[in-house]
């Protein structure tokens, strides 16, 4: 996450939590220099200290775009334009890094997934082009405990088949470990996960009519075949600097789920308790599955196919 080094003033309500701070780059025209972004739970907001305030909520955005120079695509930078309704100015936050951007486009669309991303910047989006990660052998040192203890489970082979599955026998999509056909699965969707997804995931959207099928299988859900996981989630970066998620082969859904689910910073993110509280539950029992015990291994959990955070959630 981009923070700026700066003091900044009291921008944000008491009961707003920050998600990010950020200030105008180097390219920034001079008139926008002395501005200040913040980002919360709730809003973005802009404070320059010779221009009004200005701010829009997750509700009130409507279109995202990014405006790139020669420069800027030559140092990994943009502007990224967040429109509202016509009777509102846009925000534009001046020459951010394009990390600093897609994780600002990333907390957005994770709050209002209605939100339209202009096709050039969907594009960069969806193929998560941000700059390279460096590696990771100097700092292996320094990684998390828990994630030095993965890659090891990984070096040695851990994978799904390595013992027996129970698939439950009335699995909503795989009974018995049989997939049913794709129409009869589109009807259960449509007559069952769609009505409780509409009330489950409606406070955390912004109301039951912003959900869609798109809000869990993704923008490009239809061209994936409905694929799970969809949606995007921010990345863990040590895990990311592990190359944990290069590995496809090596790393299934109950894998990731018994490596960093559970590093989420539940007691700071109420949408986090509402899904782990609420929405995985809820799912867990319209597919007649058992829910992630995060207090039990990753074998325990593999073999009752127990459905967790990354089964909806990528990581990139």
């Amino acid at each position: 996450m981009v923070q700026s080094s700066d003091v900044m003033p009291s921008d944000a309500f008491p009961w707003e939590h920050v998600i990010w701070r950020g200030k105008p780059g180097f390219l920034a025209p001079a008139d926008v220099k002395r501005a200040r972004y913040t980002l919360t739970d709730f809003r973005l907001l802009i404070i320059h200290p010779a221009r009004r305030d200005a701010d829009l909520t997750f509700d009130e955005m409507q279109i995202l775009e990014w405006r790139r120079s020669r420069v800027q695509r030559a140092l990994a930078r943009a502007d990224l334009v967040v429109r509202g309704s016509l009777a509102r100015e846009p925000l534009r936050l001046a020459d951010l890094s394009c990390r600093a951007c897609l994780m600002v486009v990333e907390q957005i669309l994770a709050r209002n997934p209605a939100v339209w991303l202009e096709p050039a910047l969907e594009d960069v989006f969806l193929r998560r082009l941000e700059p390279a990660v460096p590696s990771p052998a100097p700092t292996l040192a320094l990684m998390p405990p828990l994630v030095i203890l993965t890659m090891l489970l990984i070096a040695i082979g851990i994978k799904g088949n390595d013992f027996s599955i129970t698939y439950p026998a009335d699995d909503a999509v795989m009974p018995g470990g049989h997939k049913r056909p794709a129409a009869e699965i589109v009807a259960f969707m449509e007559s069952e996960v769609m009505p409780f997804a509409r009330e489950a995931l409606g406070p955390i959207v912004g109301g039951t009519d912003r959900v869609r099928c798109e809000t869990c299988h993704g923008r490009d859900g239809r061209a994936r075949g409905w694929k799970m996981p969809g949606v995007i989630a921010l990345p863990e970066p040590h895990v990311r600097s592990a190359g944990l998620e290069r590995r496809p082969d090596k790393t299934d859904a109950w894998l990731r789920n018994a490596i960093y689910a559970d590093l989420a910073e539940d007691q700071n993110q109420p949408i986090a308790r509402h899904m782990r509280s609420v929405v995985m539950p809820g799912m867990a029992r319209l597919l007649h599955r058992p829910a992630y015990d995060f207090t039990k291994s990753y074998r325990y959990n593999r073999s009752r196919f127990a459905l967790g955070c990354y089964h909806c959630h990528r990581v990139q």
